[in-house]
Parts: structure tokens; sequence; C-alpha cells
């Protein structure tokens, strides 16, 4: 598996080009909830480690009727 590099920069943008008139993914977070907290969830990746938080909640535990249990 290639080594995947994240930065602020590249999730802000990703942050900020969500489509608002998407549904929630498997996590039940929606779209807008995302991009009007870009800002919080960045400062929040710079006292952390986010790339770990990233990778964790990518393997999070699949629940019943699609809900995600995070395993951070």
């Amino acid at each position: 598996m290639p080594k995947i590099e994240i930065d602020r920069k590249g999730v802000l943008k990703l942050l900020q080009n969500l489509k608002m008139d998407k549904a929630a993914g498997p996590d039940m977070i929606r779209p807008i909830v995302l991009k009007e907290l870009r800002h919080e969830i960045l400062d929040l990746a710079s006292v952390t480690d986010f790339p770990k938080i990233l990778r964790l909640w990518s393997t999070s535990i699949r629940l019943d009727e699609g809900k995600r249990l995070s395993s951070i």
C-alpha cells in the first residue's frame, strides 16, 4: 500500500469542496456539518496526531443499520 501524505491544505480543500446537497455518509455526519466546522476541525488537527485519527476513523467498526462506532 502506498504511503498517503495528509496535510492541512489538502484537508481544507476537501472540506471546502463538499457538496451540501449530498446525504450523510456511513458515519451519519452530513457534509454541511463538516464544511461549516472545517476551521475547527483543522484547529483540532493541529494539536493532535491528525493522520492517526484519520487512519483509526477509516478502520472503525461497522454496526447494524449502517451506523459506525469509531475506534477513537
